[in-house]
């Protein structure tokens, strides 16, 4: 399917129009996947930036998953899918 070059070719105001807000949430527990496996479960309260860092740090991954939890809370819900998942990159089932 070959278009005309044209249509990719937007007015500023047409990308200001259709913009995507950054809204993040703060604090999540997230699932690394790759390969349809979970890899990794970490929590964060620093929302999706801390993804990148285990891109840096080696760890394979080609998808995630993320659920916003209460603060208080956030360490019993992680430990819990390490618990039920047991992945390979959590230090715990090393």
């Amino acid at each position: 399917m070959n278009k005309n070059v044209n249509y990719f070719l937007l007015e500023k105001s047409d990308i200001i129009n259709k913009k995507i807000n950054i809204s993040l949430p703060k604090i999540i527990v997230y699932f690394l996947i790759n390969d349809n496996e979970i890899v990794y479960v970490g929590h964060t309260t620093r929302g999706l930036y801390r993804f990148f860092e285990h891109d840096n740090l080696g760890k394979k991954f080609d998808s995630y998953y993320f659920i916003e939890v209460p603060k208080a809370n956030i360490r019993r819900i992680e430990e819990h899918y390490i618990k039920e998942f047991k992945p390979i990159y959590n230090i715990i089932n090393k």
